[in-house]
C-alpha cells in the first residue's frame, strides 16, 4: 500500500503545497483500501516504502526550516490525520457494518440524524441544530477540509523565515 503513494514532490512548489501533495496521495490511497487504515494501525510501518514516504516528509519539512523534533511530529501527525480522515468519513464503520451498501449507509446516517435531532434541545442545542451536518458530510470536503486545516495549522507552527 504504501508504494502507492505518490512522493514525487515538485521541488521549486512551496513546502506547504508539497506537504499538502503527499497528504492527498495519502488519503487517496487510503480511500482506495478500506482496510488500509485498519492495517496500517496494526503493522506495515516498516516497508522500505514506509520508510521512503516518511524520508520525503521530512525532507520536505526539514528544507521548510523545522527543527528534527518539529520534523518528526508533523510527519506523525500526517498520518494519523490520514487515517483519522478516512476513518470518520459519515458511514466509515467497518466493525459496526463492514460492506454496506449506499442505500444501507444512506440508511445508517438517516437513524443518526434522527438520533441527533431527538436529544434533549436544553442540553444539546448545537447537537440538535447541527444534526442533518452532523451526519450528511459531502465525502469531497470532508477530506478537502480535512486537509486544509492541516496544513494551516503546520504553516502556523512555521519557523519565523520559513522558505
Amino acid at each position: 500500500m504504501w508504494s502507492e503513494i505518490d512522493v514525487e514532490v515538485d521541488a521549486a512548489a512551496p513546502w506547504p503545497a508539497q506537504l499538502r501533495g503527499l497528504l492527498e496521495s495519502l488519503v487517496n490511497v487510503l480511500r482506495a483500501h478500506p482496510a488500509a487504515a485498519r492495517l496500517i494501525e496494526s503493522s506495515e510501518k516498516h516497508s522500505e516504502a514506509f520508510l521512503h514516504a516518511t524520508e520525503v516528509t521530512l525532507e520536505v519539512l526539514r528544507s521548510a526550516g523545522f527543527d528534527a523534533q518539529h520534523a518528526s511530529e508533523i510527519a506523525r501527525s500526517a498520518l494519523w490525520t490520514g487515517l483519522t480522515l478516512v476513518m470518520s468519513e459519515l458511514g466509515f464503520e467497518p466493525d459496526v457494518a463492514p460492506g454496506l451498501s449506499a442505500a444501507e449507509r444512506t440508511e445508517l446516517l438517516r437513524r443518526k440524524q434522527i438520533q441527533y435531532a431527538m436529544l434533549p434541545v436544553a442540553r444539546y442545542p448545537r447537537m440538535v441544530e447541527c444534526a442533518p451536518e452532523m451526519t450528511t458530510a459531502e465525502p469531497e470536503f470532508h477530506y478537502r477540509f480535512g486537509i486544509d486545516l492541516f496544513v494551516a495549522g503546520v504553516e502556523a507552527m512555521a519557523p519565523p523565515g520559513s522558505p
